[in-house]
């Protein structure tokens, strides 16, 4: 079975969301919206000076406060949920079986719970200056968590919240072998590909890079280096792809590209590990026999 896809001119990079957010709390204060008239010149003068005194003091005050008054002392246990869906994207029946471990970030302070039917779990109290979660399932994806002290901070002020979790099951595509050509600016892909069940979440994706020594899937620094999914189908897939796309994606005309095939769900589900600085697709099959593929963007 031959399975042909044509690539939109939206372009072949994907566009992932940036994980990553801040909170900022700022306070202003302005003495001009204090007025204060005095009948004598000399009561007013000493006023002023006494009200500009008293400013001075408490701008001094909050800023030799500490940065954070908390220690990421989460005074009570925290309860969430980690959800299961299946590799047609249905929710599972039974949630339970997921493991997270808490491991304190420099220190190490492992520590294992064990998701119950419905996937809840509940973290026990957490003193630490930051931590890593670790979300993992037999034949699922690993997703992991990143909190900084402030972020921890934050949770414990109520401000924020530990997030919940999907688990998508590790794509059982295999890439068996893939070539390449380009005609009239169009690269066409050929990927013979092994798929033990038809399922709606089977697809392959392009691992890009500009430099031929590492193209990898755990090489990955930025969303260039991700293209999007393609559906596939036991067999051949024939893959076209408009090479100006790239120039849109960021590429330079002339620049050398080189791509390499992994079976992967259909979406992007990713997360950025921030001591590597690299983007984790953890549901990519890592067994690909696919070669690397080589072109010249015109």
């Amino acid at each position: 079975m031959r399975n042909v896809f044509k690539c939109s001119s939206k372009g072949l990079i994907e566009k992932g969301k940036n994980p990553d957010a801040c909170i900022y709390v700022g306070v202003y204060v302005s003495l001009n919206e204090i007025k204060y008239q005095f009948n004598r010149r000399s009561y007013n003068h000493t006023m002023k000076k006494l009200i500009f005194a008293a400013f001075l003091l408490s701008a001094l005050y909050f800023m030799g406060c500490k940065k954070s008054e908390f220690k990421s002392d989460l005074s009570k246990p925290i309860t969430n949920a980690v959800l299961l869906f299946d590799e047609n994207n249905n929710a599972v029946n039974d949630n339970s079986g997921t493991t997270i471990s808490i491991e304190e970030v420099g220190a190490g302070l492992p520590v294992n719970i064990v998701t119950d039917s419905k996937g809840e779990f509940t973290l026990p109290l957490i003193k630490t200056s930051s931590i890593t979660l670790v979300y993992s399932h037999p034949g699922y994806g690993i997703i992991k968590q990143y909190y900084t002290q402030s972020a921890l901070d934050s949770i414990a002020k109520g401000i924020i919240a530990i997030e919940g979790v999907n688990l998508y099951p590790i794509s059982s595509v295999v890439v068996n072998s893939a070539s390449a050509k380009i005609e009239n600016n169009e690269l066409t892909i050929t990927c013979n590909v092994s798929v033990p069940k038809q399922a709606s979440l089977n697809a392959i994706r392009f691992i890009i890079q500009k430099d031929n020594s590492d193209v990898s899937y755990s090489n990955c620094i930025s969303n260039r280096n991700i293209t999007k999914s393609f559906p596939v189908v036991n067999g051949d897939n024939i893959i076209t792809v408009c090479t100006p796309c790239e120039v849109q994606c960021g590429y330079q005309s002339g620049d050398a590209l080189y791509m390499k095939a992994y079976g992967d769900i259909s979406f992007l589900n990713s997360y950025t590990d921030p001591f590597a600085n690299k983007i984790v697709l953890p549901c990519i099959n890592p067994n690909s026999n696919s070669s690397v593929i080589s072109f010249i963007v015109p």
